[in-house]
This record gives C-alpha cells, structure tokens and sequence, in this order.
C-alpha cells in the first residue's frame, strides 16, 4: 500500500538573519536620528548666542547715538561718574583703535568688557573708531560728494562722522571661538535728532517771522555783528500789571537781521509776589541759557535740581487772588521762610514759564529821549539821531564785553552798575536845555542793561576770539526802557538834598502819583494808588518821589542854572531788579538839566 504524505512548503515569521538585518537598519536609523538631533540642538544654541551677541552689539550702537554733546570739558572717565552722566557723554568721546584685546575704548554708558556674562556664556564687547571728513572736491558746498579718513588741513574742531564697528565674541558650546560684527555710521549732527529729542528740557525755535523795527526815542537798536543783526525790545515800555499782591513786568526782545526776518524773540517775566510757608519737596525745573555748539547759538534749556528746600506757596491774605505766575515763583527760587515777598525772573521756554536765575543790572542811564528822536528838538536830523543810536549801541557793547571779560565768580559777585553814559551829545545840540511850560513835551528816559554770564563754549568755533571780540549775539544781554517803572527825585539849583523819602518809596502796592497842579503829596502824606502813572514835577515837589514818564517844565528862577534829577531804583521794586523783597537799597544816576 503506497501512502503519500503532503508537505507545507510556506514558511511562517522572521529568520534569525532577518532580524539581525531589521536592527541593524533601526541601528542605523535612531544613531542618524540622534546624531540630527545633536546637531540640531548645537545649531540652536549657537543661533541664540548670536542672537544675544547681536543685541548686545545694537545696545552698544545705540547707546553710542545718544551722546548729549558735541564735545565736554570733561573726560569720558569724569564724565561716567557724573551724577547724570547722560547729560555729559560727547561725540568726541567715542574713540576706538584696531586692537581689539586691549579693551580700551571709549564713548557711551555701556563700557568695553572681555567678560559678560548672558546665561552661561561669556562675551566679549568692544569696537573700532574711524573718522571721516567730508571734502568739497568741487568747490562748491551744496554738493560734498567724497570723504576721507585723512585729517584736512586746517584741522576741523571734529570729523563729519564716525565709522563704528562694534565686536562681539563668544566660545561656543564646543569651545570654538566665535564673533559678530555690525558697522554703522555716526554723524556729527544737531542733537535734536539725537536719543535727546523728545527730551521736554531742550528749547527749541521760534518761527521766522517779519518783524517791523520800533521808532527811536522809546526804543533804541544795539547792533550785534557787522552784517547787521540788531537786537531790540519789542515795544516801547514793558507791561505792568497788578493784581492782588502781586505785580508782573512782561516785555520781549527780538533780534532781527537786515532782511527784517525775525531771528530770536525772548519773553520775560519779572514778578513780585506775597509767599507763605510751604512744604518740602525735593525737585525744581529751573531755566537756563547754554551754548549750541552744533547750531552756533545760544538756547534755552531746563534742568532738573534735586535739591530738597522748604518751598513757599502763594499767600492772598484774604485779598484779590494774586497773578497766575505767582505759583512758580513762590514754588521755586531762593528758599525763604514765613509769609514775604518775592521777586523772581521768568522765561518763556517752548511755551512754558520757568524759574531763571536772577537780574544782573550792568546799566542805568538817563538820557533825555530827544537824544534819539529826530523830531526832539529843532536843531536835530534823522543822521545826528542814527549817530546817537549808534554811539549808545557802542556803549552798551563796551559795558557787555567788560562784563564777560570777567571770571563767573567775579561778575556774579560784582555789585558794579555802570551810570555814565553822557556823550558830548547831550550838551552840542542842547538835549540838556528844556523850555519851561506845558509846551515842552520831551521827556526824560531811563534805561538799563541786564547781563548774564555768557555760558561756556561760545569761544570754541571762534579761534582766536576773545569777550572783546567773539560775536556779540553769543552774550546775553538785555536793554530795556524802564521809565515808567522809576522813581524821580529833582534837585532845583542843588538847594535840596536827596533824602531816603520812605514815606515814597515803591514798594508792592505803593506807587506815588504826584498831581498835575501846585500842591502836590507833600512827603508826609504818602499817595497808595496802586497804578503807574506818567508824572510832571512842579514847584513845591521837590522831595516826591514821582512814577513814570519825567517832563522838566518847571522854569528856574535863575535860567542859567541847572536842576539836577536823580532816578530811582529800588532793589525790592515791583518787577525792576529781581531781589528777595525785604530791604530798601536804591541804585540811582543823576542828570542836569536847564529849563528857560
């Protein structure tokens, strides 16, 4: 019996070689993987240390754009350790040479450092300086197409700009080094378009606008430069104002040049005001003029002092609310205790009155106004009237420049006010002779000069230049007609003494007024009026002490001797000399005149 057996010839799951084979290939497969995944995580970190190498490298660029100044008195090193060294940090400081292991460059807050640490890696910050110059290759200024890294010759105060390029540089996470590098350019330009531009403590400029020189007596031009920049007031008296306790004096002055374009109009403010005790605070936002070297001008600008006073507050006494701008100069100024009266100096700075350092008078002079105006007396003409003009413009210049020949110590501490102005003038074509009666309408002015002590740097672009040479633009000085602001005292025949009338003395609301008609106030009786008004002196006034306007029509007995006037300051006056209201000094100046 033959018998058959059926084979199953299909094979079932892996053979050993199979399998061997399968893990060889997911060998293969997870160390590709892992290797991807090494690679990917190095490439990770070395992404985010050139990112934190790029930033630090921006955060440099940019700290070195900030500068504050084109140039400082001070070191770069003085300057970091300043209280706000922000405020002091130049164009002049950013310097950097080649080598890049010395870390020895300058410029900004952010120092040079071979070690910052970010994370758990360590950079290294520093750069390289190059300076250019422009060079006008044509000959023509509006087109400076080239550069150069050469100095020219004559040796400019600084470059155009400066190449930057900052280095970072790191170890990576396998010990290989790294570095960065980002070039960028800094321009030696207006600070205005600096970090510092939206500072609310720059002053900026008014608008350019035609101005319409004032006519000589009331107000008199001083010449600035030889191209013709004038300066002036831009009405004939200040603005006088009470109310309640206090008294405001506004006036402007506007420079111009010969086009008649406006190049600066300045506004102040001279207030006195009834203070009383107020709080501490510790921070003030003062006034102050400094020096553009980048725009070669002079500009207002505010600062903050932190000093902590006791301040005082405005005081009405129950009376009529006192002027607006008593809250800043009752807030800010000299620190002062109890219920006083202060004085203090105001300007308009981007719209906004601030605290100024106090008046400094350098002139007062009493010139009889037919002296400028051509139309004075009958002998006079419009070229006689320009000479005088220009001989007191001269005047003026001499007495500014004397004082900014000075050290600042010496003109803050200098009580000198200059009273001499009487050029030969006044007597050739009889400015000095009045006809008596009602008739004679000519009367007698005071003027004065305040000065500030011009701030440093306005020498700098001005080689070789001296205070009796720089231009006179770069002082700040002021002259104002304060006639209606003065006490008059006359001396008929110098039969009377001048006495310290301070029965007449003008002080807060007292503004004598001495009447138009025989029998005026008498010493004794003191008039309170408070207004300013104009005045004529008539017989039996001799010792009144009259506001305003000064019209010698009283005849001598004797024609041929002259009566002396005497003007008036006093230092705690409303609105004249910005001084703590508490003593009664006088600044005064003397004239002769002759009435027939």
């Amino acid at each position: 019996m033959n018998m058959k057996f059926k084979t199953n010839t299909k094979s079932k799951g892996f053979s050993l070689i199979e399998v061997m084979i399968a893990l060889v290939v997911l060998a293969i497969g997870i160390l590709g993987i892992s290797k991807l995944q090494g690679t990917l995580i190095r490439n990770s970190s070395d992404a985010h240390q050139r990112t934190v190498a790029v930033s630090i490298a921006q955060q440099k660029i940019d700290d070195l754009r900030s500068y504050s100044k084109l140039n400082s008195d001070l070191s770069w090193a003085a300057a970091l350790a300043e209280v706000s060294p922000e405020t002091e940090m130049a164009y002049e400081h950013i310097t950097g040479n080649t080598n890049l292991e010395t870390y020895t460059e300058t410029g900004g807050l952010i120092l040079p450092t071979s070690s910052r640490i970010v994370g758990t890696t360590s950079y290294s910050l520093n750069w390289t300086v190059e300076n250019y110059w422009y060079e006008d290759a044509d000959g023509n200024d509006a087109t400076l197409l080239t550069h150069t890294s050469t100095i020219p010759t004559p040796a400019p105060a600084r470059s155009d700009f400066k190449l930057l390029t900052v280095v970072v540089a790191w170890d990576d996470v396998e010990g290989t080094s790294q570095s960065i590098s980002l070039d960028t350019v800094i321009d030696a330009y207006s600070l205005i378009n600096t970090a510092f531009s939206a500072s609310v403590h720059n002053g900026g400029d008014s608008p350019i606008i035609p101005y319409t020189p004032l006519q000589a007596p009331d107000v008199v031009p001083v010449t600035l430069d030889s191209d013709g920049l004038k300066k002036e007031t831009s009405k004939p008296i200040p603005d006088v104002s009470k109310k309640g306790y206090s008294t405001v004096v506004t006036f402007e002055t506007v420079t111009y040049n010969t086009n008649l374009d406006t190049v600066k109009r300045e506004e102040f403010r001279t207030v006195a005001c009834r203070c009383g005790s107020g709080s501490t605070i510790s921070s003030h936002l003062y006034g102050q003029t400094e020096w553009d070297e980048q725009n070669v001008k002079l500009t207002d600008n505010t600062y903050d002092d932190f000093t902590s006073v006791s301040n005082t507050s405005v005081n009405n006494g129950g009376g009529e609310t006192q002027a607006a701008e008593c809250t800043t100069c009752c807030a800010d100024g000299p620190d002062v205790a109890g219920t006083v009266f202060k004085a203090c100096r105001l300007k308009r700075i981007d719209g906004i009155l601030r605290y100024f350092p106090p008046w400094k008078m350098v002139a007062f002079s009493i010139i009889p106004a037919s002296f400028f105006d051509a139309n004075g007396i009958p002998t006079m003409t419009a070229v006689v009237a320009g000479a005088n003009i220009s001989t007191y413009s001269d005047h003026v210049e001499a007495l500014v420049r004397a004082g900014a020949a000075l050290s600042e110590a010496g003109f803050n501490a200098s009580s000198a006010i200059d009273t001499s102005f009487a050029p030969a003038g006044f007597t050739s074509l009889d400015h000095l002779i009045f006809t008596a009666g009602n008739g004679n309408d000519r009367p007698i002015q005071l003027r004065v000069v305040y000065m500030d002590y011009p701030p440093s740097g306005i020498y700098d672009d001005c080689s070789p230049c001296t205070a009796a040479t720089v231009p006179l633009d770069r002082i700040p000085f002021y002259e104002v007609n304060l006639t209606q602001l003065v006490g008059w005292t006359p001396d008929r025949n110098n039969t009377t003494l001048f006495t310290s009338d301070f029965a007449h003395y003008d002080y807060v609301s007292q503004h004598d007024n001495v009447g138009n008609s025989p029998g005026c106030n008498p010493a004794t009786a003191p008039n309170t009026r408070t207004y300013i008004t104009n005045d004529t002196l008539e017989n039996g006034c001799e010792l009144s002490h009259s506001r305003g306007e000064f019209f010698p029509r009283v005849a001598d007995v004797d024609a041929t001797s002259p009566t002396t006037v005497q003007t008036i300051i006093y230092t705690s006056n409303d609105g004249i000399v910005d001084q703590i209201i508490n003593i009664e000094p006088t600044i005064t100046s003397t004239i002769d005149i002759t009435t027939q």
